[in-house]
This record gives C-alpha cells, sequence and structure tokens, in this order.
C-alpha cells in the first residue's frame, strides 16, 4: 500500500482507506497473488509471444483473477460462461485443475478469443 498523496481530500482518503483494510486484504491477496495474478502471469510466461502480448486483454485477466470489483464483472461472466459450456461438454469427466491449466495456457487473449478456444 502506498502512502496517502498530501494534497487528496477527506473523501478521497476515506475512500481509499475502506476499500484497502483488514477486512479486504484476504480478497486481494487472492486476486493479485495466490490464485490470482501471480498464477495467471506464471503460466503466460511458460508460453512466451508477441503475439500474445499484444492481444492481451483486461477483461480476462481481471475476470479470472477472483473479481473484486464491478467493473472485472464482465471478465468474469465471460469465464463463467467459457468453464460452464466446458462443463457440459466434459460431463463427469470435467477436471477443474485441467480446466484452468489450459485456459490460462492461451495468455491473456481478448475475451471472445478466449471463449473460442478449446478448453477441454
Amino acid at each position: 500500500m502506498s502512502p496517502i498523496p498530501a494534497d487528496w481530500t477527506e473523501a478521497q482518503v476515506g475512500s481509499f482507506l475502506s476499500e484497502y483494510n483488514t477486512r479486504s486484504i484476504a480478497n486481494l491477496t487472492i486476486h493479485e497473488a495466490m490464485p490470482g495474478h501471480y498464477l495467471q502471469i506464471a503460466h503466460s510466461n511458460r508460453y512466451p509471444s508477441t503475439l500474445r502480448a499484444m492481444l492481451s486483454s483486461g477483461p480476462f485477466v481481471e475476470g479470472w483473477a477472483v473479481a473484486q470489483l464491478s467493473t472485472y464483472f464482465v471478465g468474469y461472466q465471460e469465464h463463467s460462461d467459457m468453464r460452464a459450456e466446458a462443463e457440459r461438454r466434459q460431463g463427469a469427466k470435467f477436471d477443474l485443475k485441467a480446466y484452468h491449466d489450459q485456459a490460462l495456457s492461451y495468455g491473456s487473449p481478448p475475451v471472445p478469443a478466449g471463449a473460442c478456444a478449446d478448453v477441454r
């Protein structure tokens, strides 16, 4: 957490401190660290590609990493739909870890491309 800027108003300080407090630190840790962006980037680094870097998608990244803000809802919803489709196709053979490994192996594609990927 960064120091609060000296030129912030009382409202800005209050808003900032209400978002980053001991009650929200668990969600933030999950989102940013484990299994969030840390795991996501570890997978992405296993498959480096200029094309992946150019097509990186914020909704895909934020939607997968346990969305804690309403602005991440679109990405989260796309991931939920993609997972539901994989579960429907695989039935009892669906393996959650294998699903996430496969989904993350594509990097961070634009959401429609991720939804079209063959996540088995």
